[in-house]
């Protein structure tokens, strides 16, 4: 069996986020949903155009079944730094 992936949801736009958001869209190869804390806004200038900014609540299971609705892959670029407490929350 065949599988092709064409929707990806991206996670992460720091040090290494962010490179490598850049080299796979303009790859062209796949439609990029951003997936963010902070407001869609705030990327207008870091992002390229063909990436889709899309605000999510990362500690709300509700929230991420929504972003990841028709979501072919996922990828992470993301740290779980030391007291973020991002890593300790039960979704």
């Amino acid at each position: 069996m065949s599988t092709s992936i064409s929707t990806v949801a991206w996670i992460g736009t720091g040090n290494n986020g962010k490179p490598l958001l850049d080299i796979v869209a303009a790859s062209g190869k796949f439609k990029i949903t951003l997936l963010v804390r902070k407001p869609p806004v705030k990327y207008t200038n870091i992002v390229p155009d063909s990436v889709t900014v899309k605000q999510v609540d990362f500690q709300s299971h509700a929230s991420l079944v929504a972003a990841f609705r028709g979501i072919d892959a996922v990828v992470s670029v993301m740290t779980f730094g030391p007291q973020s407490g991002i890593d300790v929350v039960e979704i």
